[in-house]
């Protein structure tokens, strides 16, 4: 569980949390669809003032190479910041595009202090993905002024050419755009540092 750091550009006060489906489809997706049986007018409105409240689920599906929670735990994957990115790219390319995040961007974000926590296609689309990476303020620092000087922006002692890299090999498989948000940590679930 995260909220947005709004400083880095989105909207404050949103909250992201990642909730694992244990038995897949025919198990904890049928159970979470079951849940809308005589679902109550309180789960979707206020009591206060009878207003709808606001939020948006995305169902996501694990990709190859994606740590399951219990890999998580194991190697202890977390970090008081996240960063996760949706990006949408062109009909049925999402796993190729997955793969090269774990091939070609993961070892530079590692470099830059961040674990790879997650590799996901949106479900009931062919042409969004996720992909989700935790670390921490010092290494998101470096990892920014790294791409600044790639492209000629800071000193050129700091750039870090394997960033250049990432974006070719995305760009070859988007359809538009990728969007990256920067999240803070809750602390307590097994992506967070614990308090």
């Amino acid at each position: 569980a995260w909220y947005a750091a709004g400083v880095t550009g989105h909207d404050q006060f949103r909250a992201f949390s990642l909730y694992g489906c244990h038995g897949g489809w025919e198990g904890g997706w049928r159970h979470m669809l079951e849940l809308y049986r005589d679902v109550p007018d309180s789960l979707f409105l206020s009591p206060i003032d009878g207003v709808r409240f606001g939020a948006t689920t995305v169902p996501l599906i694990a990709a190859p190479g994606c740590p399951a929670v219990d890999e998580i735990r194991a190697r202890a994957i977390n970090g008081p910041f996240a960063m996760v990115e949706f990006a949408d790219v062109r009909v049925d390319a999402g796993l190729d595009y997955l793969a090269a995040a774990r091939e070609v961007r993961q070892p530079v974000l590692a470099d830059h202090g961040y674990q790879l926590a997650g590799l996901y296609e949106v479900a009931f689309s062919r042409r969004r993905v996720c992909t989700l990476w935790c670390g921490d303020i010092d290494g998101h620092v470096t990892l920014m002024r790294a791409r600044d000087a790639a492209r000629g922006l800071d000193d050129a002692d700091l750039a870090d050419p394997r960033i250049g890299e990432w974006d070719r090999v995305s760009a070859e498989l988007l359809a538009a755009g990728a969007r990256e948000y920067l999240l803070a940590a809750y602390a307590g679930p097994p992506l967070s540092p614990t308090r």
